[in-house]
C-alpha cells in the first residue's frame, strides 16, 4: 500500500537544540525525526540544488526570467499549501518508534516521476524516503525557513529567489 503525506509539522525545540519533523501519512502514520543544525548545513544545499532543478527554470539562459519563474512556482506551491490547519496528533501507528529518531544522513535523488524523493536516514537503522513533488518541496522548505529564526542557530538560508542571484566571483567580493 503506498501513502502519501498528509501532514508535516517543523517546531523548534529548545531544550534540546534540534528541530522535530512529524510527518503524517494517509495510512495514519506518523514518522518523528530530530534534525541537527549539522544535518541542516549538509541538508540545505541538495534542497536548494532540487528547487531550482526544474526544467521551466532550467530552459532559460535569462538570471531575471529564471527568479521569476521560480518565485512564480514557489508562490504557488506555498498558495496551495495549508498552512492554517494545526497539526493533527492522531496517528495510529509509529513504524520507526514513538521516540524522534536523530537524522545524520541524507540523501535527494530525482524519482521515476520526476518528484524529489528525500530520505531521512538515522547513523544505523531504519529512516524513510519521502517523495516530494513540487508543492511539498516547497513547502517543505518554506516550513524550515519560518521555523529558523526561532533556532539563533545563525543559519543563512535563502529564499528562492535568492538562490538564483548572481554573486561575484571570489576575487570582487568585499570585506566589511
Amino acid at each position: 500500500m503506498t501513502q502519501s503525506i498528509r501532514q508535516m509539522q517543523i517546531a523548534y525545540a529548545p531544550d534540546e537544540d534540534r528541530l522535530l519533523l512529524k510527518v503524517n501519512t494517509s495510512d495514519q502514520s506518523e514518522f518523528r525525526f530530530w534534525l541537527t543544525r549539522r544535518f541542516l548545513r549538509g541538508l540545505w544545499p541538495g534542497l536548494q540544488q532540487a528547487l531550482i532543478a526544474e526544467e521551466a527554470i532550467r530552459s532559460h539562459n535569462d538570471p531575471e526570467a529564471k527568479r521569476a519563474i521560480l518565485d512564480f512556482l514557489h508562490r504557488g506551491a506555498i498558495d496551495k499549501g495549508d498552512f492554517q490547519t494545526p497539526y493533527k496528533e492522531e496517528a495510529l501507528q509509529t513504524p520507526l518508534g514513538e521516540k524522534p529518531i536523530l537524522v545524520t544522513r541524507t540523501r535527494i535523488s530525482e524519482g521515476k516521476d520526476g518528484t524529489r524523493v528525500v530520505a531521512f536516514l538515522p547513523k544505523s537503522g531504519p529512516g524513510i524516503d519521502i517523495g516530494m513533488g513540487r508543492e511539498l518541496l516547497h513547502s517543505f522548505y518554506n516550513l524550515l525557513i519560518k521555523v529558523l529564526p526561532k533556532t539563533g542557530w545563525d543559519l543563512k538560508l535563502s529564499p528562492p529567489r535568492e538562490l538564483l542571484e548572481e554573486r561575484p566571483a571570489k576575487s570582487e567580493r568585499r570585506l566589511h
